[in-house]
């Protein structure tokens, strides 16, 4: 159902711990969805012990194309190995092990709380991207709108120095929930930070999310989804925000209490985007103006064109049983790892 609506392009697979069947995941996800792109993630954290990592990492990668593959995502993995993500990229000096076949992405945390933080991350991109070998970025999920302009046009100066003009980047977004919500406030991913209004209720987490989302659509920067989504209702919500509908988020997430400062702040939320839709030509999709039906009849062809959101592999097959629902696959993951397997 999220493949005909428009609201998926593609599955990601993260690598939570040691010894997954990464692979035979990807093999199935390929058979049984066929024309959606899976993303395999790499952590160097869960790799080790099987000789040097480039090596490894070179042949996973042949394998990986065997069964379907076509994006992988290399991380560190937090308190990772020394010999990390750049370490890897950095061995392998240009000679990237699928040339054409498989894209190598990369991690890059654009919302890290300190100036130090920040540029050092950005110090350890342009050397993975000065390798050759990078044509995608992933950055970690954040809602700090100028942090995370900063971030995207940082990358896009770096590919253009580089001349890297086929390099895509993708960003992380969550679907607002209360479990998330907690989580976030009582285990808060490493080198995550949030405001106080994403922090302080389900409505705040959904109208600062909807601002990154802006951004991204601005930007041209494909969002995918970190948050499960386990049935039909999720999907609406998730519809509803990738649509920019936050008078209908706000009724999905059934907001109490302060339901009119919401329905203010939603309001202002969504003038902003009439607004920028007005002035650039951007609709309710990511790269492509047009209906949520418009959206819906893209053929599998077209999908690999104009993506508009991913999510992780378990999130999409945790709809409930009953006509067409669809098959979960393997043990339940969500998508970029947590946030803590995307520390690159």
């Amino acid at each position: 159902k999220a493949k005909a609506q428009g609201l998926l392009s593609g599955l990601n697979i993260p690598n939570k711990k040691p010894d997954e069947p990464l692979l035979e995941w990807a093999a199935t996800l390929a058979s049984e969805i066929p024309g959606c792109e899976v993303t395999l993630h790499y952590s160097l954290k869960h790799q080790r012990g099987n000789g040097d990592p480039a090596d490894v990492f070179s042949r996973w990668c042949q394998e990986a194309i065997r069964v379907g593959v076509r994006r992988a995502l290399l991380v560190t993995g937090p308190r990772g190995p020394r010999q990390d993500a750049v370490w890897v990229l950095e061995r392998l000096a240009k000679q990237h092990p699928a040339p054409g076949r498989l894209r190598l992405g990369v991690a890059f945390n654009a919302c890290l709380p300190t100036d130090e933080e920040r540029e050092a991350e950005r110090q350890r991109l342009v050397r993975k991207l000065r390798t050759g070998l990078v044509d995608d970025v992933w950055l970690n999920t954040g809602v700090d709108e100028e942090l995370l302009r900063t971030g995207i046009a940082f990358v896009r100066s770096a590919a253009a120095e580089l001349r890297l003009s086929q390099l895509e980047l993708f960003a992380s977004v969550m679907l607002p929930s209360e479990a998330q919500l907690r989580q976030m406030n009582e285990r808060p991913w490493n080198g995550v930070q949030f405001s106080k209004e994403f922090l302080g209720s389900v409505q705040g987490m959904g109208r600062e999310t909807g601002r990154a989302l802006r951004v991204f659509r601005e930007q041209d920067v494909e969002p995918i989804v970190e948050s499960k989504v386990r049935n039909y209702e999720d999907l609406s919500k998730l519809e509803a925000l990738l649509n920019g509908d936050g008078k209908q988020l706000e009724s999905l997430l059934g907001a109490t209490g302060n339901s009119t400062v919401a329905a203010d702040a939603w309001a202002a939320h969504d003038a902003a985007e009439a607004k920028q839709r007005g002035t650039t030509g951007v609709n309710n999709g990511y790269r492509e103006a047009g209906s949520v039906d418009q959206r819906g009849t893209f053929s599998e062809k077209d999908a690999g064109k104009n993506r508009f959101t991913r999510v992780p592999a378990s999130d999409a097959a945790d709809a409930p049983a009953g006509d067409a629902a669809p098959r979960r696959f393997g043990s339940s993951r969500r998508r970029w790892g947590q946030r803590r397997e995307c520390q690159g």
